[in-house]
């Protein structure tokens, strides 16, 4: 218990015993009217003295607090999992004292994962026990969507408490854009509304398959998909992109069939492995280009972020309704480099082992599945090629308590020399001579402190434009 609220509980039990004693009176027999009106008068003293005792305020509650009753959240459930047992009813937290401030720093599940979970974990904390509370951002960019995805997922869960809060301009332009603050339900006071203050921003608004509640019509195979929208898209805005004056390209017929059918076959797979024994699962996508002055080079940058989304079951856990071959093999690489030393467990090592060519969960494509992975890592790193290590593409893949964080050098799978004119499946196994034999680098693969329930895969690269124009003359022969 808070020093606040131990102290509220030793006010009113003093205030307790004090109208007991102003009701206390001559032992005389009394009416009845005048026991009425000394226990009124005992209520009233005790409640001016009250108010006289406390030194703060107390805040006042909504509508829509008093009626917010605890609500399952599987990421907070799982990063808190004793969330249901500390969260304290509404009027049974303390109303008294200033609004919590939270903090978000370095906010990127890209580049510091364990530091971003640990401080949703402490949001949960906070919304077990806070009534008010202002949610500040300290980033002065967006520098990974997938946190945020993260984000608008848990926060109709935190609305509640949610009053407010400080977010730097540049990212609420971002948020503004892709329409999250619909999903958020909260608007952002730095954008103005006006298409000139957003011009410096390429982007598509958030795209979510159907909630699992959502009642399904018996002629939804006959409309477009939600997966079908959704990579239609994204390829449109890969081809904005490009296609802006300092680029001026665009993706060919085959690009732009190739485009699409990587990004389906990756929210396919969200919606088929993310639920256990159902095909019926849910996925979020995001992505954008904002224009960004780099001071040091004296020009603009063209930064990328994509990200792809789905909760329930980790990419580990999906080995339990694959075909027994390939649940063997992935137990059997498992077993052979797992290390509590190097923070390795068996499902983190069957993570790595799901991104490589031909392997794939999924019973009924064993044996002709599993590339998927393989040709989204080639999209990015081809895409977001560069010379300039300071602009270097990454992409991480968090799952469960796991963690893949694919950079310079193991950014992308390689095929070993094809044996007897058959091609050799791409194989990215981080470490050194991408060996299977030899045990990941722990700086590319390693366990995470907390646990998320559900894959996020998100990535960032910037347009480099000579880059992408000898790439064009290479693929053209050299004119």
């Amino acid at each position: 218990m808070s020093g606040d609220d131990q102290e509220e509980r030793i006010v009113r039990e003093n205030m307790r015993m004090l109208r007991a004693r102003l009701r206390r009176g001559p032992s005389a027999a009394i009416g009845q009217r005048d026991r009425i009106a000394k226990g009124r008068f005992a209520k009233r003293k005790a409640r001016e003295l009250l108010a006289a005792a406390r030194t703060e305020p107390r805040v006042p509650l909504k509508i829509s607090q008093m009626l917010a009753t605890f609500r399952r959240s599987p990421i907070l459930d799982g990063l808190l999992p004793e969330r249901r047992e500390r969260w304290l009813p509404i009027l049974a937290r303390s109303r008294f004292g200033e609004i919590e401030d939270f903090d978000f720093e370095k906010f990127s599940l890209l580049k510091n994962p364990n530091d971003t979970l640990a401080q949703f974990r402490s949001l949960a904390e906070l919304e077990t026990r806070a009534l008010n509370a202002r949610i500040n951002f300290h980033d002065e960019y967006v520098e990974d969507i997938g946190s945020y995805l993260v984000l608008s997922e848990v926060w109709p869960v935190l609305r509640h408490m949610a009053r407010g809060g400080s977010m730097n301009a540049p990212v609420q332009r971002v948020l503004a854009k892709m329409n999250v603050g619909q999903d958020l339900k909260v608007n952002f006071n730095a954008v103005k509304g006006s298409e000139a203050d957003l011009r410096d921003i390429w982007t598509m608004p958030v795209q979510r398959r159907h909630a699992l509640r959502q009642a399904r019509s018996d002629e939804a195979f006959l409309r477009p998909q939600k997966l079908e929208v959704a990579i239609d898209h994204f390829a449109a805005l890969v081809d904005e992109w490009l296609g802006i004056d300092q680029f001026d390209m665009e993706l060919t017929e085959e690009g732009r069939s190739k485009l699409k059918r990587i990004f389906g076959e990756l929210l396919d797979n969200a919606e088929r492995h993310s639920v256990a024994e159902s095909r019926d699962g849910d996925w979020t996508m995001a992505a954008f280009m904002a224009r960004r002055w780099n001071d040091e080079k004296q020009e603009y940058q063209y930064i990328c972020r994509v990200a792809v989304m789905s909760i329930g079951q980790s990419i580990a856990n999906s080995f339990d309704g694959a075909h027994p071959r390939i649940r063997e093999a992935a137990e059997n690489y498992a077993k052979k480099h797992r290390s509590r030393r190097r923070s390795q467990s068996a499902e983190t090592l069957m993570t790595l082992f799901a991104l490589q060519d031909m392997v794939t969960t999924d019973p009924e494509a064993f044996g002709s599945g599993g590339t998927g992975m393989m040709f989204v890592l080639d999209f990015f790193s081809e895409l977001g090629g560069t010379e300039d290590i300071l602009i270097d593409p990454r992409l991480t893949i968090v799952s469960g308590r796991s963690c893949i964080m694919l950079r310079r050098p193991h950014i992308k799978g390689e095929r070993r020399p094809a044996e007897n004119g058959k091609v050799q499946p791409r194989l990215l196994w981080c470490n050194e001579s991408n060996s299977y034999d030899e045990r990941p680098d722990p700086e590319f693969v390693f366990d995470l402190e907390n646990e998320f329930r559900g894959t996020l895969v998100t990535m960032a690269f910037t347009l480099d434009l000579a880059y992408l124009r000898q790439s064009l003359r290479d693929e053209n022969n050299g004119e």
